[in-house]
C-alpha cells in the first residue's frame, strides 16, 4: 500500500470510531463505574487500541454535559482524588 492509502484507511477508521466510541464507552460504564484510563485499557483489550486518553476524556466530558453520564471524585488515602464515571 502507498502512504496515501494508509492515511485514508486511518481516516476511515477514525470516522467510524467517532460514530461508535460514545456507545462503546456507555457499554463499558454499564458494566461498572470506571476511571478514565480504564476505558482506554478496556477498549484496547477489545481491539480498539487506536483510542487514546486524549479522545476519551473530552468525550466523557461532553457526555456528562449532555446528562448521559455522571462523574464523582473518590478520595484515596495514599493519593489524591480520582474521578470515576457512572451511567
Amino acid at each position: 500500500m502507498t502512504k496515501g492509502l494508509d492515511a485514508t484507511g486511518d481516516q476511515r477508521r477514525s470516522q467510524l470510531l467517532r460514530g461508535v466510541l460514545d456507545l462503546c464507552l456507555l457499554s463499558l460504564i454499564a458494566e461498572r463505574p470506571r476511571y478514565g484510563f480504564e476505558f482506554a485499557e478496556a477498549l484496547a483489550g477489545s481491539g480498539l487500541e487506536l483510542v487514546s486518553d486524549g479522545s476519551i476524556y473530552p468525550l466523557l466530558a461532553r457526555m456528562e454535559r449532555a446528562g448521559l453520564v455522571s462523574s464523582y471524585r473518590a478520595r484515596r488515602p495514599a493519593a489524591g482524588p480520582r474521578a470515576s464515571t457512572t451511567a
